[in-house]
């Protein structure tokens, strides 16, 4: 039985080589290949499989799964080409950005209090708007990662703001705040919103928020390997351990500082986990494997989505991820190779 891992990397990581040895233990042979590797002519795989603790190049038919990472799926032809010969995790297929999907959870009446006020951030004057209806708002790209490019504006009065990025706060003009949307936002090629900002923080002011780690089972069915807290210790607007900062098990810290609301609050989380990952498949018309949901907690314990990752990251939880997504491989080569086109 063989299964590909189709990853961005030149070398396999430590991740790649943890799952192919799980993975072998359950008698599946893990091929790690690259997008250069796909030999489309002769339909045929050159990747790398492990034998003795050492990656041996070896050439092979497309496997009948294959384990697609995100940052893969900008090659669209040759994904589409796998998608049409073997069962992917991750197609591509009916994406979409934060704020589009913001869009379409604020119209299911289930999740529209999960919602954040959120706009496309087009033009200083709507940046000008949400200051005004909400006085501290957040700009942020699309499609950030670990945290990067997000900065928070709060209005002190008709011509003063509060401009803070990571560890970093200044006081600017109207026309400095012009000047640096216009010189920082507006002139990269990444797009980006502006939302209002939740006030995520402990009481010391340091900004957290939970995330909910989902993983496919040997059933096929959803489950939530963890539910951490990231705590930006020190940061000025997000809680992305990268940044610098820590993270805490959820129920510890939430018993610590929500004392009598924090199973209530453990609960929501874990639903509302369950809910946005079906929802999430039911918009896209697909079966996923991972996803990490990412949510803010206001002092009154009422619950904001943040953002939903399709890439979690894993590093706090390998071993439940490997042996949950090594699992959910034999499940899935259970199922009918789609038919060649």
């Amino acid at each position: 039985m063989e299964v590909g891992l189709l990853r961005p990397f030149i070398q396999p990581t430590f991740m790649s080589k943890f799952t192919s040895l799980v993975a072998k233990a359950k008698g599946i042979d893990i091929i790690y290949f690259r997008i250069r590797d796909i030999d489309q002519e002769n339909h045929k795989i050159n990747g790398k499989i492990l034998i003795d603790d050492e990656w041996v190049n070896i050439v092979t038919n497309i496997p009948k799964v294959i384990d697609v990472s995100a940052f893969t799926l900008k090659h669209k032809e040759e994904i589409e080409y796998l998608n049409k010969r073997s069962i992917l995790t991750e197609n591509g297929k009916k994406r979409m950005t934060k704020a589009t999907l913001q869009t379409r959870l604020y119209e299911d009446e289930h999740f529209k209090k999960y919602i954040i006020p959120s706009e496309d951030c087009s033009s200083f004057s709507v940046v000008e708007e949400f200051l005004n209806l909400y006085h501290t708002v957040i700009i942020k790209p699309v499609s950030g990662q670990k945290g990067q490019g997000i900065y928070k504006v709060s209005k002190q009065n008709e011509n003063q703001y509060e401009l803070s990025y990571q560890q970093s706060k200044r006081m600017v003009s109207h026309q400095e705040l012009n000047e640096f949307f216009t010189q920082d936002i507006l002139s990269t090629e990444r797009k980006h919103i502006v939302q209002k900002y939740i006030t995520s923080t402990t009481p010391d002011g340091s900004p957290f928020d939970c995330r909910v780690h989902l993983e496919k089972n040997r059933k096929g069915e959803w489950t939530i390997p963890k539910i951490f807290v990231r705590i930006g210790l020190g940061q000025k607007v997000t809680s992305n351990i990268s940044q610098g900062g820590g993270s805490s098990d959820a129920d510890v810290f939430f018993k610590t500082y929500y004392k009598e609301k924090a199973d209530d609050i453990l609960v929501q989380l874990e639903q509302l986990g369950y809910d946005i990952a079906a929802k999430i498949e039911k918009l896209r018309s697909t079966e996923l494997m991972t996803m990490g949901l990412d949510v803010g907690v206001d002092a009154d314990g009422e619950l904001y989505i943040f953002e939903v990752n399709s890439a979690p990251g894993t590093t706090r939880l390998r071993s439940d991820v490997v042996l949950l997504r090594t699992d959910y491989y034999k499940y899935l080569y259970s199922k009918k190779r789609p038919n060649k086109q």
